[in-house]
């Protein structure tokens, strides 16, 4: 959401409009909103509604008597419901959920929300859905106000130009040739991220070499890189995760080292007591020959037992010469390369869109998320759950490719591989993507409808307030 306020105060201020942006101080946004050349004011609210609420409120009521702007325009529920309270109809107010809140919960808290979205907007002299789906879903839930429906929009130019996808690669430490899945959103429960990781494994199963790399922070972060770990260990080799046991000691089962020569780590087996009894052979390297030193580790001068494994007690070949990294007779434990990656928050995004041959968004209800349209910007394809927004921002055709159930890891997985597996495909559906954002979806269409809005709510008689709707 801070990435579509952005771009929108940006397209606002290219359009000569003064802009004053209330965040909480030191946020992306509020960084970005200066960096644009916005009037900034700190305003100290947490995410969601509590006992906090009404010192919120007042403090928004501080910056409208201080700023007594033309118009309030409140994005998201927490403060839609803040501004509204405060402001009640005094200032002409419009109002973008970006996905309404009563989707993120269940039960009582859900009916509670489904009251405080109906309750306020009588204050409300527009409602902007970001799509038609959100607009039809707030309708349903009882929101009577008059609705405006504004497209998100990005900046495309952000997108459109840069190196190309190994260049990207290269600089962002990633694989030259990895199919690479690129998901970017805010780690929580409503993007999806858990069902894509509970999804990957049967990615694996028919891409094995395919990576996933999650951009982004949030309240999941911690969970999501503990899902990520244990699919990275079950990707090991069974030999690399077994425990020393009685029948294999721990020592046994270390690789060589530097300091180490590997005839100390070779014990001798019950048919050959010492290897320094047979001659040295151009076939046998010549630390293969000598005998145990005091240096030695016991173990390497004691004879082989019967508990010991029959790969514990063969000498080095040929077939295996010495390295530096590894000396003749070591055999380390083989480590797969973790197929899932967490970066963390990135400044810019636009680096791992231009890396991905894929980005994926399983979310689980949205307005119409910004990260597929950024992606489709770079010339990427896109893999969408069927939520708000997800079809009205997909080229047509693009459904049978693109969309899956919400909810449906198995849809998700098998989605993913087959679209990995047709890249002429995929490159088709990212250059036809492209032209579709660049047509419909850019930041500066987005931000002159706004000022469309904005102009007609000023300019119309002020209403009434009305008594609050029946519940």
């Amino acid at each position: 959401m801070a990435r579509v306020v952005t771009d929108v105060v940006g397209a606002q201020l290219d359009l000569g409009m003064r802009v004053a942006v209330a965040c909480p101080p030191g946020t992306p946004l509020a960084m970005a909103a200066l960096a644009r050349g916005a009037d900034v004011h700190p305003w100290r609210a947490g995410r969601e509604p509590g006992p906090r609420l009404v010192a919120e409120s007042r403090r928004i009521i501080e910056l409208v008597d201080l700023l007594r702007p033309d118009l309030v325009h409140a994005h998201s529920a927490k403060a839609g419901l803040a501004a509204r309270i405060a402001v009640r109809g005094r200032v002409p107010t419009v109002y973008q959920p970006h996905a309404w809140s009563f989707e993120a919960v269940d039960g009582v808290t859900g009916a509670l929300a489904r009251r405080w979205e109906r309750w306020a907007a009588r204050w409300t002299d527009r409602v902007i859905c970001v799509s038609e789906a959100e607009r039809r879903r707030g309708e349903h839930a009882g929101v009577r106000a008059p609705w405006a429906v504004v497209h998100n929009g990005v900046d495309a130019r952000r997108f459109t130009t840069g190196p190309g996808r190994a260049a990207a690669r290269a600089a962002l430490g990633l694989p030259a040739t990895a199919p690479l899945v690129v998901c970017v959103g805010r780690l929580c429960r409503q993007k999806g991220q858990d069902m894509l990781l509970d999804a990957w494994p049967a990615v694996l199963d028919r891409v094995p070499h395919a990576r996933l790399v999650l951009v982004g922070d949030g309240p999941e972060a911690e969970a999501l890189r503990t899902a990520a770990l244990r699919l990275t260990t079950a990707q090991q080799p069974a030999a690399a995760q077994r425990p020393a046991t009685a029948e294999q000691p721990a020592a046994a089962q270390r690789p060589a080292t530097a300091e180490q020569p590997a005839a100390a780590q070779r014990p001798a087996t019950a048919e050959q007591p010492a290897a320094a009894q047979r001659p040295a052979t151009a076939e046998q390297p010549a630390a293969a020959q000598r005998p145990a030193t005091a240096e030695q580790p016991a173990a390497a001068q004691r004879p082989a037992t019967a508990e010991q494994p029959a790969a514990a007690q063969r000498p080095a070949t040929a077939q295996r010469p010495a390295t530096a990294q590894q000396p003749t007779g070591a055999q380390p434990a083989e480590r797969a390369e973790p197929s899932v990656r967490l970066v963390g928050a990135v400044a810019d995004t636009a680096p791992w869109y231009r890396a991905a041959d894929l980005v994926v968004q399983p979310s689980r209800w949205e307005g119409m998320a910004l990260a597929p349209l950024e992606a489709m910007a770079a010339g990427r394809a896109v893999l969408l759950t069927d939520v708000d927004g997800a079809r009205e921002s997909l080229p047509p055709g693009h459904e049978t490719h693109c969309l899956v159930r919400p909810g449906d890891p198995a849809a998700l997985g098998a989605a993913l591989a087959a679209l990995l597996q047709r890249p002429v495909l995929r490159e088709a559906l990212g250059r036809s993507a492209q032209q579709h954002v660049l047509r419909r979806f850019d930041v500066r269409r987005t931000g002159a409808a706004i000022a469309d809005v904005y102009r007609e709510v000023t300019a119309a008689p002020r209403h009434e307030l009305g008594e609050p709707i029946s519940q």
